[in-house]
């Protein structure tokens, strides 16, 4: 494929087949994706029809040379006949020389323009190729072959350029295909071999050494190394890896040997499902592209009828020689061609998606990019989301005699059996102070659900739990119900013990905000968003203490999923287009029902990736000020490029109609366009996301 209009005309040849389910086409990629029932030969004779070579895809590059280069040995040998015919031209007695050296020169340069022409009229499809072969040969029709040689030499020119151009686009995605190798080192009978990634099963170990690539997701069961996860997360600092953290594959092990348990199949990690979300979203057209492609339709046929009246009303009207009104014809089939305009969108919005993804941003589509640099309001998730989510103990205060080892004793030795988050709160921080239940027998333990735990241990039974809990077991909690009240003002969590007689001491718990927090909402601020908001399943007073910690402008506390949902739908009335950041598990309602779904990537990555519309890799809130930086830019850099399109073409029409252009001009102009475009979209690929 050439050009972005020629898309239209395989999609109306494939459509029609009667054995044909779907299609999507890659134009960056040169790719066809078909549904079908069928031979693949089939499809590939049904495009050799329409004058495109096709193949099955392969995981190598089997085109020869030629294949490869073609444009450009045809474009130099066209270029050589063409100096050869104005050298010729200038000699006296070989002008017949020199007419033949230019239809050579012609022949050369536009051969597979004549034959997608000829295909495309017996579609009845009016395509780039056919206004440049009907141009070309009109120029020859009226003796100026000159002008219908250098026309089809700066076509062909400016057809390698746009290749070469795209092809940075492609090698960007690419270098993020090439992440992952094909060959791993799997444990099998305490034997190592080198097996083939797609013949690694799930619960195998692999064995990864310093400097190598992972090759397949997994967690590390033994060995400690820092992991450089780049390619997935987008963090631009090692992450120090250890027994029990995940690893992904595409990653680079730095300084130390790994043994990996593999959780996914070589089709199902996730930087496979980030390729495929990839992929996805350039066959998934933008607004702004449908909008282009739309207007080209409507535009296309107007000129070409336009071009048709001037030729045969000019003579009429305006007592022009046919030849004049003719060549002014020509000029405005040249100006017909709508390719700076089809292709400026996909090349910008794929540019961007490239870049964010090797930033560690999923972004799931063009229309997806669009809808963030519209984003008036952002609702938050609390836990996991702006906090670390993870429970820390923030005070012990004692209530008898015991001492605060040995609370820390009971209370470690109770939560030994239990799997609450307070249990892994209490275990780290006793961890941390080095106290342990020092054989401590637990006899009757019990969970008592939604409010604690209880058990005996040398013969006195203990409880830790909710309030709820210890007013139930009987002990008197008068004395201490404005010191409840207090902490909880705070916005902490309260478990206390007792035994069955009177509570031994109270423990707090408190979740922390992420480092970064507070300067991602003031950023999100000072980017234009006018409303951020906390929707948190907790209670009010510990929603108020972060919204009043970070500056979040409003929070909604107790929320169930549902809740959720009515929340977002009453900013949506309010705001518009809203965005709605969580952890893509239990916000998942919710990241569905906004304008835009933002889920952090870390934590339940398999969810995220399914539910949201974006998602950060790591959990880096930074990034989200970020890309809407990167789609407002994005759709600026989208405006310039139609109006430059659009604006160029209006100048060159009203030239063409009253004869101040010619047909090189025309061409260089269109062209020219087409180039400038797809240069100011790969800006792009050089953003960089912090």
């Amino acid at each position: 494929m050439c050009c972005a209009t020629e898309q239209s005309l395989i999609e109306a040849k494939i459509r029609e087949l009667p054995y044909v389910k779907h299609i999507a086409i890659n134009l960056l990629a040169e790719k066809l994706t078909v549904e079908f029932s069928g031979n693949d030969q089939s499809i590939i004779h049904e495009l050799q029809k329409i004058g495109f070579g096709a193949r099955v895809q392969q995981t190598k590059d089997t085109r020869t040379y030629w294949e490869k280069n073609e444009t450009l040995i045809l474009t130099c040998a066209s270029l050589l006949l063409a100096l050869s015919g104005f050298i010729t031209a200038s000699t006296a007695n070989v002008a017949l020389l020199s007419k033949i050296i230019f239809l050579a020169s012609i022949a050369t340069g536009g051969f597979k323009v004549f034959i997608k022409a000829f295909h495309s009229l017996k579609q009845l499809h009016l395509e780039m190729n056919v206004l440049m072969a009907v141009a070309t040969l009109g120029a020859i029709t009226i003796g100026e072959l000159e002008e219908a040689s250098v026309v089809i030499l700066l076509f062909s020119f400016s057809l390698f350029l746009e290749q070469t151009s795209l092809k940075r686009t492609r090698k960007a995605i690419d270098s993020l295909m090439k992440q992952s190798p094909t060959k791993a080192n799997v444990l099998r009978n305490s034997i190592e071999e080198n097996e083939l990634v797609e013949n690694i099963v799930k619960g195998e170990i692999i064995i990864v050494r310093p400097g190598e690539i992972i090759p397949l997701d997994g967690i590390v069961v033994s060995g400690n190394s820092f992991v450089n996860q780049s390619a997935i997360t987008g963090e631009s600092v090692p992450v120090d890896k250890k027994p029990l953290d995940k690893v992904y594959a595409g990653t680079i092990n730095q300084n130390g040997s790994l043994d990996i348990q593999v959780t996914e199949w070589s089709t199902d990690t996730v930087l496979v499902k980030i390729l495929h979300s990839i992929e996805v979203a350039q066959s998934e057209k933008a607004h702004s592209q449908q909008f282009a492609e739309r207007f080209a339709k409507i535009y296309t046929p107007i000129v070409f009828l336009f071009a048709i009246l001037v030729a045969t009303l000019s003579p009429l009207l305006f007592h022009l020689s046919f030849s004049i009104s003719f060549y002014n014809a020509l000029v405005l089939l040249v100006v017909a061609c709508p390719c700076a305009l089809v292709i400026s969108t996909p090349v910008t919005v794929i540019s961007a998606l490239t870049t964010a993804a090797r930033n560690g941003i999923l972004i799931k589509g063009g229309k997806h990019l669009e809808v963030l640099g519209e984003v008036q309001a952002i609702a938050f998730d609390k836990t996991g989301t702006l906090s670390e989510g993870r429970l820390n103990v923030s005070d012990i205060v004692l209530k008898n005699s015991f001492s605060k080892e040995e609370i820390l004793k009971i209370i470690t030795a109770l939560e030994s059996r239990s799997e609450h988050h307070f249990a892994d709160a209490m275990k780290r921080y006793c961890t941390e102070n080095y106290i342990q239940k020092n054989g401590l027998s637990i006899d009757e333990f019990q969970t008592i659900p939604g409010k604690g735990i209880s058990g005996k241990i040398n013969s006195a039974l203990y409880y830790f739990g909710n309030l709820a809990l210890i007013k139930e077991v009987g002990c008197s909690v008068q004395s201490i119900e404005k010191e409840l009240h207090s902490y909880e003002q705070k916005g902490e969590s309260v478990s206390l013990l007792c035994d069955e007689k009177e509570i031994l001491a109270l423990v707090t718990f408190s979740d922390t905000e992420k480092s970064n927090a507070k300067e991602v909402i003031a950023s999100l601020k000072e980017s234009g968003i006018k409303k951020t908001i906390i929707l948190s399943g907790d209670s009010e007073y510990v929603a108020k203490r972060f919204a009043n910690l970070l500056n979040v402008d409003e929070y909604h506390s107790s929320l169930l999923p549902n809740d959720k949902i009515s929340a977002i739908r009453e900013l949506q009335r309010k705001y518009k287009t809203v965005a709605m950041v969580g952890d893509g598990i239990n916000d998942a309602p919710a990241l569905a029902a906004a304008n835009i779904g933002i889920a952090m990537g870390t934590n339940g990555t398999d969810t995220a990736i399914d539910t949201a519309d974006v998602v950060l890799m790591s959990d880096n809130l930074q990034k989200i000020p970020e890309i809407i930086r990167l789609s407002r830019t994005t759709m600026k850099i989208l405006k310039q490029n139609i109006i430059f399109a659009i604006g160029i073409k209006s100048i060159i029409f009203l030239m063409g109609i009253f004869g101040f252009a010619s047909l090189w001009m025309a061409i260089l102009a269109d062209d020219g366009a087409t180039i400038i475009v797809i240069a100011n979209a790969l800006r792009l690929l050089k953003r960089k996301i912090n």
